[in-house]
């Protein structure tokens, strides 16, 4: 073998080697990751929703947020915000199929629609 096919082929396997790593690194940046949950309370809700909206106007009309980490998470469009949504709920021992949003995950427990939702943070903040 000359010196010119094997410097092609080192360049060969050195470029396909790079290509790899690149399409792994692509798809490792798209997939969609779960944000980190601040003291284990998560509001889930989803777009068009009055129940949500009720309870965001409560939490913001009481300045909740500023007392309480929150994280929501929007369940219309992400299947991972859905995904942990589900597990909240198997956690809770509910039935997914009967669950509607507003949902709070309070990190211990879980509490199911708005009035529930205000409730409890009328009564822990």
């Amino acid at each position: 073998m000359t010196r010119n096919n094997k410097c092609k082929k080192w360049l060969i396997t050195v470029t396909a080697i790079a290509v790899t790593c690149l399409v792994i690194f692509v798809a490792a940046v798209s997939i969609e990751k779960p944000k980190t949950y601040h003291n284990g309370v998560v509001l889930f809700y989803q777009d068009n929703c009055s129940h949500c909206t009720a309870v965001n106007d409560y939490l913001v009309k009481n300045n909740i947020e500023e007392t309480v980490k929150l994280t929501k998470l929007n369940v219309t469009s992400s299947n991972t915000n859905r995904n942990v949504l589900a597990d909240k709920v198997q956690t809770c021992g509910l039935d997914y199929s009967h669950i509607g949003v507003p949902f709070l995950w309070t990190g211990k427990n879980c509490i199911i629609g708005d009035i529930n939702i205000i409730n409890y943070f009328k009564k822990n903040h």
